[in-house]
Order: structure tokens, then sequence, then C-alpha cells
């Protein structure tokens, strides 16, 4: 007697869930407590940005404009495979206590953008860095940096073996240390660890993209 093929439900479940946008993952937290402890799972996560990644209309095409007396506004817009725009959207700009003059997107990993945000117009060094999540609205401000530097970058990357996301700070100069914060230790302890380099000038690769916008394939 031939039979079908058991799936547990479980699986079922995952499979459906994974095809979700990440605001309708939030709203279903509330179905119940399985339902949260699933979705809050690590390996669900990973899982789910995985599946987001092989969509086709997963590149997006991310601007900002400056009104005068409204400040800036963020939007974003997917790209589709044969370079037509749809899904344009507005963002809503990441939350900051003070009142800042400038700002700049230094790179995206996994649909997270490390943000420099300028409260003084004559520093170079960033007054603080956000890290912004625009699929569910939400940032964080990271743990005040070390001493200031004159010419400095920034990078953002995710560690799989540690299962954490780390922000590089560099030096252009190589006049100090090049330093490194691991996120999970972010919230419970101020630190950034001095990391081994050769002694090299970084220079920093730039783009006027001023008007047209950034295509980023996160």
């Amino acid at each position: 007697m031939v039979t079908g093929i058991h799936i547990p439900e479980e699986e079922i479940l995952v499979d459906i869930l994974t095809r979700l946008p990440v605001k309708s993952l939030l709203r279903f937290k509330c179905v119940s407590e399985s339902w949260k402890a699933l979705i809050s799972d690590p390996y669900f996560k990973r899982k789910h940005l995985n599946h987001a990644k092989n969509k086709l209309n997963f590149q997006k095409f991310l601007f900002d404009t400056l009104s005068p007396g409204k400040g800036y506004d963020f939007y974003c817009a997917s790209l589709s495979p044969n370079g037509l725009v749809n899904d344009f959207r507005r963002l809503d700009w990441p939350s900051v206590s003070t009142p800042f003059c400038g700002f700049k997107v230094y790179c995206c990993c996994d649909a997270l953008f490390l943000i420099g945000i300028h409260t003084e117009n004559s520093s170079n060094e960033p007054s603080m860095l956000s890290l912004w999540n625009p699929s569910i609205s939400e940032s964080m401000v990271l743990p005040r940096l070390g001493s200031p530097l004159q010419v400095s970058t920034y990078g953002l990357g995710y560690d799989s073996i540690s299962d954490d996301y780390k922000v590089l700070r560099i030096d252009q100069e190589g006049m100090a240390p090049d330093e490194i914060l691991a996120l999970k230790s972010a919230s419970r302890e101020r630190i950034y660890k001095q990391i081994e380099a050769a002694n090299l000038k970084y220079q920093e690769i730039k783009k006027n993209i001023k008007g047209q916008g950034l295509v980023l394939n996160v």
C-alpha cells in the first residue's frame, strides 16, 4: 500500500512564514506563545533572511530628499529584473533624540543600515552611529566611540561563527588602532575591541550619488 509522505506541521508552518514580510511576522507573534518563540528563534530569522535574499526583487533603490523646514525623508523602491521601479514607499527616519545637521549612510548588511549622525558642521567624525532596520522602522544608537579621529570610515558585517553583526572603525590615516564592536555585547557593555592590523593608510571609496540615489543588493 502506497502512502503519502508525511511532513511535520511545524515544517509546513516554517515554510509558509519564511515567505511573509517582516511586518506580518511581527503581528503574528501575538497568535500564540509557540508562534512568538518560533519567529524569535535565530535559526528562523536566518532562514527568513536567506529566503528574502533569493527573491528576484530583493534589490532596492534607496534615496533621500531634503525639504526646507521639514528635514530629511527616506524613500525605498524595489527593482524588478527588467529594471523597472515598483513598490515605492516612504521610510520612517531613524529615531534620533538630538537635532542633527547631516548624516552619512556608511554601508548596508542584510538590510541593516549603518548611519553616521553629525550634530556639528565642522566635525569629520560622526557624533553618533545608528543601526537602522527600515523593514520594521526600528533603530538603535550604538555605544559612544573612542577618541575622535580626523579621517575615519566605518563598516558593518555579519560574523557567521559568533552569529553576530560587527561594526568596524578604520583610521584612514593609519595613526590609530582599528576597532571593532560586537553588537550582541553593545547592549550590555560599551566596549570597542582593538584589532591587530597592518599600519596602512586607507582611502575611502566615494561616489557622488546626489540626486541619483543608491542601489543596494541586500
